[in-house]
């Protein structure tokens, strides 16, 4: 098998680049170096933005999250760098 592998994300993990946590940063970095390409179940769009209505997020960046995650129905690619912008950017902005 070649190319990167598949890393399962689920909503518990990518939800803390929407609401941050004492492990957002290690996961920020981790996406930031990993070759693994990031896959999610279908509902991770679901709940992820009524995380975000709960919490009082804008939706546009739970958009940003889910570019970064390949999820089955919309068969995208991983954009690391989408996932870790956004959530830097959050991270600046909470400081």
């Amino acid at each position: 098998m070649t190319g990167a592998p598949f890393v399962y994300a689920d909503t518990s993990a990518l939800g803390t680049l929407l609401v941050a946590q004492p492990e957002t940063q290690a996961l920020v970095g981790w996406v930031d170096q990993t070759p693994a390409r990031l896959v999610a179940s279908d509902l991770l769009e679901t709940e992820l933005r009524r995380m975000a209505v709960r919490e009082g997020r804008a939706q546009s960046k739970v958009s940003a999250i889910l570019d970064g995650v390949s999820l089955p129905a919309q068969q995208g690619t991983l954009r690391k760098s989408d996932v870790t912008r956004g959530a830097r950017g959050r991270l600046a902005q909470r400081r």
